[in-house]
Parts: structure tokens; sequence; C-alpha cells
């Protein structure tokens, strides 16, 4: 089984324009995989996918977020979609503690 997946993960250097980049160690069981950030254009395929449940305004500029989160990999994008989705919930709850002050 160890044998299988050292070959397959040989392979995946071998793909043309891979944003993969395989290194072995001197160890045979250690290795180490670096993945390239994405691209602007990933970026905006990610969001759209992240994104598409969300009740967006009309007319919101997927390809604006996507060059303004040049260098963040797709867990940063995930992660400042869901903080960003919650943002109205906090700002209502704000405004309610302002109301209705604790007794």
């Amino acid at each position: 089984m160890a044998a299988e997946f050292k070959a397959m993960l040989d392979g995946l250097n071998t793909l043309m324009g891979s944003p993969l980049t395989i290194v072995r160690s001197c160890s045979p069981t250690l290795y180490m995989i670096y993945i390239d950030l994405l691209d602007a254009e990933n970026h905006l395929k990610i969001l759209k996918i992240i994104l598409d449940k969300e009740n967006l305004q009309s007319g919101f500029q997927f390809e604006h977020l996507s060059n303004e989160t040049e260098g963040y990999s797709g867990s940063d994008l995930k992660n400042l979609c869901i903080a960003t989705t919650y943002r109205p919930i906090q700002e209502l709850l704000e405004i309610k503690m302002e109301v209705i002050p604790n007794k």
C-alpha cells in the first residue's frame, strides 16, 4: 500500500502546470507537499462555490473580491466568507444589547 501511494505521489510531480511540489527527505516515509497559492481566476471559482447559497445583493462583484484576496488560500477564503456572513447577526445583537440594557 505504501509503495502504491509513493508511486502516485511521484506521478503528481509530472503533471503539466501542477501547483504541487513534492519533496522527499532521506527517510523513505517522509514527504513534504507544497501547494502554490491560488490565482484570481481560481479565487473566483472558489468564492462562487462558497457563496452559492448566500443571499447576496444583486450585482455582487465577485471579480473585485477575487482580486482583493490575492495571496489567500482556499481555507482563508472560506473563513473570510463565514466571518462576513455572520457579521450582520453580530451587528443586530449589538443593537439589541444597546436598546435593552442588561439588568
